[in-house]
This record gives C-alpha cells, structure tokens and sequence, in this order.
C-alpha cells in the first residue's frame, strides 16, 4: 500500500465532509411576526425567502418566553433558561458598574478572557438555573462544540436600552466557560441620540455592516443580534397600539434594508444564513403563541422547513439550531440533544402555505380549552342522571331514548374531533361537533340492542388506524391531538387519542363477540391479531411512537388475550406479558436506532438509560410522577377522571341490579370493559400526562356501562 496517497486520499475525502470555506451566519430578530412579515413589502427579506426554505419554529423554552431564555435554547439544543443576569454579556474590554469586564471576570469567574474577546457574565446564574429541569442542559454546548474543532465563533448587536443590558447572541455563540472569541456587542454599534426613535436608542445599521464585514474575514460562525424590535416590546405598555405599529413597521424597514446589505455580502460565500426569531412578540408570548419565522439558506435548503424532531412541513423547533449548525461544519450532534438537523421539501409559495398553517395552529390552539373543559364539563351531569336513573323500577322509554343518545354522543366526541376541521370562530367549530356528535349518537341509539357502541368504538378505533397509517395528518390537527404550539409531541399518536384508540379496540372487539357468538373458536385468534395490530402501530417509531400507550397497550390486551383463552391469569401469563412487553420494546428500539436523523420518544429513553445506567429508570418515573400530580391539579382532565372513576367504583361497591346483569348479557364486553379499566391505570402510571390518557381511556367505557344498564327496563 502506497501510504503518503492513501493519507492524502483520506485528507482530501475530510476536507470535502466541510462545505467548501464553510460558514454559518445566524441573525437573530427577537418579536418577528409572520403575519407582519409577510403582509410588508420586505425586498430585502424577500430574495432570502425566494432561494431559502422557510418554517416556524416552536421557541418555547424552559422559562419564559423571552430573548435571552430563547438564545440559550438554540445554544444549548435543548429548552433552556437564564436568570435575571441573562442579559450581562460584554466585551473583554467594556466597563460596567464602574468595572473594566475583563478585570470582573477574573475576579468572579477565575478567567482571564482573552483580548477582543466577549465574555458571559451571568454564567454561574445560568448554569444554575437549568439544573433540576429533569433533562441535560449543557450550557455553552454551541460553542464549545465549535471551538473544540478550531472553529472560530463571533457575536455582534444588542438590544441594550438604557439601564439595561441585553446581548442574546453571545448566549448562542459561546463556549462552557462563557466565552465567545471575538466579535461586538457593545453600545458602539447603537444610534443613542435619534430624536425620532424612543429613548433617542436604535441599532446602528451601518456600523453593524462594518463589523460583520470584519467578521466575515476572521470568523467561521456568526451570530447577529437585531435589537430594535426587541427595543419596541421593552416599551410596548407605554405606546398606543396605533405609536407601537407604525414603529414597528419602520424597524422592520431598517432590519430589511440591513438583510439585503447582507445578501450581497454572502452572496459569494457558501454560507448557511439563518435568519429566526428566538421569542414571539409579547402579546404573542401573552396567548403563548409559541411558533416563530425562520429562514435557512443554504445550497441544501429550498421550500418548506422540517426536521427529524417534528417530521411535519414547515415546522421545525429551537432545539434544531445547534444540530443544524454542527452538521453544516460537519461535526456530530450529541446524543442527548433531542433535536436534528433541520432539512427542507420543495415548494412553490411555502410563505403562503405557513400563513395557512399557522392560521389554522391558532384557531386550534385558542379553542382547545373553550372545547374540552365544556366537553368534561357536560359529562358530569349526564353521568350523574343515568346513574340515578339506574335505581327506578321503570325508566320512562322517552328518558330511555334520550339518555341513550347523549350517552352514544359523548362516545362519538372523539370520532367527531378527528374529523372536524377546526374553523376560525369559536362559535362554528362549536356548532359543527354538536351538531356531529349528536347525529351520530342519534343514528347509533337507532341501532338495535347493543350494536350502538359496538359500532361507535370501530368506527373510532378504525379512523385513529387509518390516519397513522396515511401520516398523522388529523391526529395532528385535531382538538384532542398533541399541539404544535405546546411541543410535547409533533407526530405519532398522542396521549389523548392513545387512551381513545386503546379502549375502543378493547370495547369494541369484545362487544363484536357478544353480538356473534358464532364466531367461537375464532375469538382468540381474532383477540390476538387485533391486539398485535393495535400494538404495533402504538410502539412503531415511524407511526404511533408511543412507549407509554404500547405498555399499556401490551397489558390491557394481553390479559384481554389471556381471559378469552378461558384461564385465569397466574404468575406465568403475567411473566409472559412482561416478557412480551421488554421484547415489543426492544425491538420498536431496535427500528428506531436505525432510522435516519433524531430518535423517536423511545430512543431517546433507551439512551439515556444506556448512558445513565438503571438510575435513568428512576430519574424517569420521578418526572413523571411529579408531572402527573402538577397535572392533576390544574388540568380539566382530572375532573373527567374523578367523575368516571367515580361511577365506575359507585357502580361496583352497589351495583343495582340493571348492572348486575350486564356480565351475564355480555359476558365478552365485561371482559372488554375490565381490561380498557386495566389500560387507563397503565396508562396513568406510564405517561408523562397519564391523567389525560387515563381519562380519555375512560370515554367509551362509562357510557357503554351505563348505556347497556339503561337498556334492561
């Protein structure tokens, strides 16, 4: 073997794995708005959209939604926080409280920052603040990541008003020790005397150009801060709505001006420019409209932003900063970093298709609450009638026929959730899924003995099958499904419809065995193949990706499966289930590590107890249980959970007699309803938010029960 060419031939394939003088620029404009930025006639953002790819991005972060908590997030690649220091970032040389900075940080920090470089004051405040958050934050991960590489980081901007300091851009851009190497986010690079702007404080766009020029020479990754907007919501209490508009239409003017100042300075560079907003303007941040703008350009990045983390068009999460950034330099991304490199699909208006999505995620968003707090609210009373009625000697045939109905509804809700297509007034959406609901209960009432619910609970179970396996699309856009905006899950199937889809494949086969006794010896394998495909498409990484609801579903249906053989269950078929149970997980994890881009849920979980050891298991059940009894106190779900709970344990302690006989008239669907009692307790103690998925898991158990007793009169 020829050694100098084969070294030669290793060098070379390194030196392509980088883009060619590669370069990363991030400009970083705090209270951008999509709506605002695509109703402005912005050349300058313009020629960055028409070649770039363009997407919002969830910002939500571990704290507030504020610039510096929101730089720290795309820094670290992971939610993150700072403290009431956040803001203390300063140039080696700068002055503060009377204080040269550089003397400052040696006194405080044991650091001698090296000349024109920028250090992070606040960096023990802020490592202490993300402790305790039940998932690793490495401050400073960015950046260090780079520097170990010798890629050379710069910051320059602020968005300082007077009094106050505020330098997001090195939070992105620095090291662990706090350090960024060069680069400018002192009061030089300010306008502090125009008398047209408030305060007379404003971003000094020209000398902002001269210092991104100088940096363009000496460094390989740049953060860009844009104050101005930032400046605007400082003030925003102190402005008529009309003052603060009107200012805010003249910075965006400024910031456009400054982006086409930039596209003819990247113009030659094969460069990856970022252009995002790290936090939503404040009546944004307000309503917790959590979904920012964000622009990529690359020679890679055209049309519609997305990414492994959310695996949905044009959307994308702060957590995807940092990976995108190594990847680019062609560094790995750790582990733990639950985000992935963000990548794009062709399009021909992506911003006109955002506008549209980001329409439709606001109306969903904003209804969600009115909808199902007055959903859990009205299954109290009704509940509570039927279960008094059950003790009259004759119930009345026309109470009979309308407790029938509204019984069937409230199991059709969820039918209807996923079908609906959320309108923007309140008030329509709100017709459409009564009006839906209702019909569908009335025509499953109409049904003759019994068949009502059985056909209730395919028909859901069949449409949540369907939509995993055609993309998530209603899953992901529904009242009942996981919430872009909220960002506990973007794909798979959600906690809300596990519970759903789990109690209605159990209700609803056994409810089909008692209406066809003919089936016989077909029942266990019929039990064992629904059941497998019900499993599947919960644990597959690529569809359901949901551990919690698999291990409840392995459970729930694997003594469904074990009760239909004709056995009790003993210490064997539950060893057998447990076995089943780490074997489906083992190999749902296995599918997920080869799999392209970030892991699913599990993934993640398997990692960290590969890395963590056992403890992880434990560091895991702790944040669940804590989540669970914060949950329990604030969510409209708890109360859905009491009152079914509370049935279900009022009709077992004295049951009257119309109740009694439900397990010698359908002996199959007693069987069904025990075991989607099993999944909701499984269910609970193995999410995150088990509480909703418990109580979901209740919806087609409770009605069920009290539809059958109201029947035998």
């Amino acid at each position: 073997m020829n050694a100098p060419r084969t070294i030669l031939a290793l060098m070379l394939v390194l030196a392509l794995s980088i883009p060619a003088a590669a370069q990363a620029i991030a400009v970083l404009i705090d209270a951008l708005d999509l709506d605002e930025m695509a109703s402005l006639e912005l050349p300058g953002l313009g020629k960055w959209l028409e070649e770039g790819a363009v997407g919002l991005m969830n910002c939500r972060t571990a704290g507030r939604s504020n610039p510096t908590n929101g730089a720290l997030s795309l820094g670290t690649g992971a939610r993150a926080r700072t403290g009431t220091l956040g803001g203390w970032s300063f140039n080696e040389g700068e002055r503060t409280e009377g204080a040269v900075v550089g003397e400052l940080a040696r006194q405080v920090m044991g650091l001698v920052p090296p000349p024109g470089s920028i250090i992070h004051l606040a960096l023990s405040q802020t490592i202490t603040a993300n402790q305790g958050l039940g998932y690793e934050v490495e401050v400073g991960l960015l950046g260090a990541a780079l520097r170990e590489r010798g890629i050379r980081t710069w910051t320059i901007g602020n968005g300082d008003t007077p009094g106050s300091y505020l330098r997001p851009g090195v939070l992105v851009a620095m090291d662990g020790s706090g350090l960024v190497l060069g680069g400018d986010v002192g009061r030089a690079l300010l306008i502090r005397d125009d008398p047209a702007w408030p305060y007379g404080w404003r971003t000094d766009y020209e000398a902002l150009a001269g210092k991104l020029r100088e940096g363009l020479a000496e460094a390989d990754f740049i953060v860009v801060y844009l104050g101005d907007l930032a400046r605007l919501e400082s003030y925003r209490d102190l402005f008529l709505p009309e003052r603060l508009a009107a200012f805010r239409r003249l910075a965006l003017i400024h910031i456009d001006a400054f982006l086409s100042e930039l596209w003819e300075m990247a113009l030659d560079r094969d460069a990856l420019v970022t252009i995002l907003a790290p936090s939503p303007p404040a009546e944004s941040a307000g309503r917790n409209h959590l979904l920012t703008p964000i622009v990529v350009h690359s020679p890679k990045h055209r049309g519609l932003l997305s990414s492994p983390t959310t695996r949905r068009e044009g959307l994308v999460t702060n957590m995807d900063f940092a990976p995108t950034v190594l990847d680019w330099f062609g560094l790995p991304v750790p582990s733990f970093i639950p985000g992935g490199p963000m990548i794009s699909t062709p399009h021909r208006e992506p911003l006109e298709v955002l506008r549209q999505m980001w329409t439709r995620i606001r109306a969903t968003y904003d209804q969600r609450l009115t909808i199902l707090k007055n959903y859990v609210i009205i299954q109290i009373p009704i509940y509570l009638v039927v279960v008094l009625l059950l003790w009259m000697k004759r119930i009345p045939s026309s109470s009979v026929l309308v407790f029938k109905t509204l019984l069937l509804s409230l199991m059709a809700v969820p039918l209807v959730l996923l079908l609906l297509a959320v309108q923007e007034e309140l008030t329509i959406t709100a017709a459409v899924l009564v009006l839906g609901s209702l019909g569908l209960g009335a025509l499953a009432a109409r049904m003759s003995r019994g068949k009502g619910f059985v056909f209730l609970s395919l028909l859901t179970a069949g449409a949540i099958a369907w939509d995993l396996l055609t993309g998530s699309t209603r899953l992901g856009n529904s009242l009942l499904g996981y919430d872009p905006i909220v960002g506990a899950r973007f794909y798979g199937i959600g906690n809300e419809y596990m519970g759903v889809f789990i109690s209605s494949v159990l209700v609803g086969i056994t409810g089909l065995f008692d209406l066809f006794p003919s089936l016989g010896k077909a029942r266990n394998m019929i039990g064992f193949a629904v059941g497998a495909g019900a499993i599947f498409l919960l644990a597959s990484p690529r569809l359901g990706a949901n551990v919690g609801g698999t291990m409840a579903a392995v459970v729930s249906l694997g003594w469904l499966w074990w009760q239909l053989r004709g056995k009790p269950l003993t210490w064997r078929g539950g060893l057998l289930i447990l076995v089943s149970l780490i074997l489906i997980l083992l190999v749902a994890f296995w599918i997920d590590s080869r799999e392209k881009g970030s892991p699913s849920h599990l993934g993640r979980t398997a990692w960290l107890i590969s890395s963590q050891g056992p403890g992880a298991l434990l560091q895991i059940a702790r944040r669940k249980i804590m989540f669970n009894l914060r949950l329990m106190r604030y969510t409209y779900w708890t109360r859905a959970l009491v009152t079914s709970v509370g049935v279900l344990v009022f009709l077992s302690i004295n049951p009257p007699a119309r109740v009694q006989r439900i397990d010698g008239r359908h002996p199959y669907l007693a069987l069904g309803v025990r075991a989607a009692i099993i999944a909701g307790a499984a269910a609970l103690v193995c999410n995150d938010s088990g509480v909703v998925a418990a109580a979901t898991a209740l919806i087609p158990v409770v009605p069920t029960l009290l539809y059958l007793a109201i029947l035998d009169h």
